[in-house]
């Protein structure tokens, strides 16, 4: 796990690798009474680029 603070001294991130996204939903069930908490589901490169086609295809097909 990586910790990278923001440079306006508001907040911070944990990078976090996983197999199953629900092993990151205790910070938010536990502090999010008070504290904000966000999950941004990262891939790679190449899989973005593949996703955004398949959406690209799919618009196509149907327009």
């Amino acid at each position: 796990m990586l910790y990278r603070g923001r440079l306006d001294g508001t907040g911070g991130f944990a990078v976090v690798e996983t197999d199953n996204p629900m092993d990151l939903a205790d910070g938010p069930t536990e502090f999010g009474f008070c504290a904000e908490c966000e999950i941004y589901p990262v891939v790679e490169a190449a899989e973005v680029a593949q996703a955004f086609q398949q959406g690209a295809d799919f618009r196509a097909s149907i327009g």
